[in-house]
């Protein structure tokens, strides 16, 4: 198991060596079910810093996002589904393309991946009460640095050594994902009609 104490130095080598510090991830050999508690965790714990943000005194929110936050607790439910899907995909996605991960891997490197976004969100609430200006800032910090992640610790998890194949790979899937979304939701709609 990870010692809570260098998990701080862990974050700042998943930044510098993503690749090493996904391997270390790894290695811990967590099973499927700890991989799924974690995530629940990383769920949990990214909703109160989502919830603690919308209470910001001054920020304006639209109606469809004051609903979502009045219930937080579907809300985790709702961001551990995504993010079980995510590393689903992650894992089927890389073993199509020949990759050798497994799930339980690619559910706690997304665990993980969420553990250092923490830091710039928490950054974020924090700079939205003292430095507002910074806020987009950060906020385009942390989709490079999702970017980074996500490709080098998926690079790792299925063994490829082009982390800017996976990249694109990873983009060509959101984009088939998203297409795919699009056509379910409108058939939804149009038989609710």
């Amino acid at each position: 198991m990870i010692a809570p104490l260098p998990l701080f130095l862990l974050a700042r080598h998943s930044v510098e060596e993503p690749r090493l510090a996904a391997r270390f991830v790894l290695n811990q050999g967590l099973s499927l079910v700890e991989s799924q508690l974690a995530l629940g965790l990383m769920s949990v714990l990214s909703t109160l810093v989502a919830v603690i943000a919308v209470r910001v005194p001054g920020l304006p929110l639209e109606p469809m996002v004051q609903q979502a936050m009045a219930q937080p607790g579907m809300l985790a439910v709702l961001n551990f589904v995504i993010l079980n899907l995510t590393s689903a995909a992650i894992w089927f996605g890389g073993r199509l393309f020949g990759g050798q991960g497994d799930l339980a891997g690619s559910i706690i490197l997304t665990a993980w991946l969420q553990a250092v976004l923490l830091i710039p969100q928490v950054g974020q609430v924090a700079a939205m009460l003292l430095l507002p200006s910074v806020v987009p800032m950060i906020a385009l910090l942390e989709l490079v640095l999702i970017g980074w992640l996500i490709s080098h610790f998926t690079a790792e998890l299925h063994g490829f050594a082009a982390v800017w194949q996976v990249f694109f790979g990873l983009i060509g899937g959101l984009v088939v994902l998203s297409f795919a979304l699009a056509l379910v939701i409108v058939a939804v709609i149009g038989k609710g009609v």
